[in-house]
């Protein structure tokens, strides 16, 4: 069942989570000084967030991440540049944990009412301070126009499985490309 989960999943989908995954992995390794295996303690998630997430102290904006660990996963290429994550960031190392829990169906410490109250609470603050992403534009005419000019791409990329721009790039046009299940029966 993994295999086919996994293969059912874009390969920028797998680079993401493998990403996440190495990344929580190297961060274990250097604040706890082990090997990371699940299911991770909710206290670990909970040092996880604290960590990366920014907050407002009198002095400014601080987070917890020592300075030589901020260095050593930024030296390792583990992390982008140094200094607290911004909320997306910090967020998409959760849910890959999160999934990670699921799928070995073990306790998901990102399910715990502290890690999620602090989560909520971490939202909140960068929203706060106007540190959210800001929302896409709706599709306007002129490029709803343009887009609409190559309609068999875009019935394409929906009837198929609302695939990514990608994916629909690399699309090939074999003659069993478009074959069903059903119509392969028949044959």
């Amino acid at each position: 069942m993994a295999d086919l989960l996994r293969e059912g999943e874009s390969l920028n989908t797998q680079m993401s989570y493998r990403s996440a995954l190495r990344y929580w992995a190297a961060w274990y390794g250097i604040r706890f000084g082990g090997q990371i295996s699940l299911p991770l303690p909710a206290t670990c998630v909970l040092q996880f967030i604290v960590d990366h997430a920014q907050r407002t102290t009198p002095q400014g904006l601080v987070h917890e991440l020592p300075a030589e660990i901020d260095v050593a996963l930024v030296e390792a290429g583990y992390k982008g540049k140094l200094g607290p994550l911004s909320h997306n960031t910090l967020v998409h190392p959760l849910a890959v944990l999160s999934k990670a829990h699921q799928m070995r169906e073990v306790k998901n410490p990102c399910q715990d009412a502290k890690v999620r109250e602090l989560l909520s609470r971490t939202r909140k603050a960068y929203a706060k301070r106007g540190d959210l992403p800001k929302k896409k534009d709706a599709l306007t005419k002129d490029p709803l126009q343009l887009v609409l000019a190559d309609r068999a791409l875009l019935l394409f990329a929906w009837a198929s499985g609302g695939r990514r721009r990608s994916e629909v790039a690399a699309a090939s046009r074999s003659p069993w490309a478009f074959v069903s299940c059903e119509q392969v029966a028949m044959v």
